[in-house]
């Protein structure tokens, strides 16, 4: 299942690696001026979280429920939250859209109890922008679903966001938060609601897509690594049910 809209352009991918000074990271510099990162965002709130999301329809942003409310609670949306599209620190101002949210769809499966890890493959949350946020980028990213019992595994993807990493050895931020970046693997682990990766995340970095590098379709959003093995990215699906609501609101 296909949601309306394709790519506008085929995905260009920088072959640069970070510089000497952050090597042991294996994330590219994401172009912000071209498909897929264009259309991707970075979130912020009041109650200074970070994190990612995409645009997925005119007025739509798909992302993580836990980038939108608190404690798997509803009722505790964070305040001041906004979303930038293509944003990169130091770009000028004036190039910089950016919106809150009117409203938000998501499942209820995730906010049944704040103890149940099982609810983790369904963090996810569609808002509904107050800005036309995809109108005025001109184009958004396309989404796919594969059926429950499809096997995804070694299917090529690319994992991107806003990746912000502390070095405690040196006391410094290695990566602030504030420039998109992409990391690259293969799919493994496909369970029916999620499935794994080796592509490489860290925190900012939830909540941002997973493109199937084959087709250039969003397939998935980055939850984060497991508890047990930070090498491994956990990755909500999406599934045909998700991308007819997305559908239904474009």
């Amino acid at each position: 299942v296909y949601s309306k809209t394709r790519l506008s352009e085929k995905p260009s991918y920088r072959d640069n690696l970070l510089n000497s000074t952050r090597k042991g990271y294996s994330f590219y510099f994401a172009n912000i001026g071209v498909s897929p990162y264009k259309y991707v965002c970075r979130i912020t709130t009041s109650d200074f979280q970070y994190g990612t999301g995409y645009l997925v329809g005119p007025n739509l942003l798909l992302t993580c429920a836990h980038c939108v409310f608190a404690d798997r609670d509803p009722s505790k949306a964070f305040s001041g939250w906004t979303c930038y599209p293509r944003y990169d620190d130091g770009l000028d101002s004036s190039l910089v859209y950016s919106s809150g949210w009117d409203k938000i769809y998501y499942s209820t499966g995730y906010t049944e109890s704040i103890f149940d890890s099982t609810s983790e493959k369904y963090d996810w949350c569609l808002c509904v922008l107050s800005e036309p946020l995809g109108t005025k980028m001109g184009d958004w990213l396309a989404t796919a679903a594969y059926s429950e019992d499809s096997n995804l595994n070694t299917i090529p993807v690319q994992a991107i966001g806003y990746p912000r990493v502390y070095d405690e050895s040196e006391g410094i931020y290695r990566f602030s938060g504030k420039v998109m970046h992409y990391s690259t693997g293969t799919i493994f682990n496909t369970n029916p609601l999620y499935f794994d990766t080796n592509a490489k995340t860290y925190s900012g970095m939830s909540r941002g897509p997973v493109i199937n590098t084959d087709n250039s379709y969003v397939i998935g959003i980055i939850k984060g690594n497991h508890k047990d093995d930070s090498d491994t990215t956990y990755v909500v699906r999406l599934t045909t049910a998700l991308v007819n609501l997305i559908n239904s609101l474009s």
